[in-house]
């Protein structure tokens, strides 16, 4: 039995963000650097 995913939205944002690597540890990082980049946005740093 396959799932279904519909029609996602996909959110595109512009960083310069350097992940070297596809095992565990960068995958972690890519996932990691949104909560990051939202905190840094809220304490008025420019992304």
């Amino acid at each position: 039995m396959a799932g279904t995913f519909g029609n996602p939205e996909v959110v595109q944002e512009e960083v310069d963000i350097l992940i070297i690597g596809g095992g565990m540890a960068a995958c972690g990082a890519a996932y990691e650097i949104m909560p990051w980049i939202g905190a840094a946005k809220e304490a008025g740093v420019d992304i």
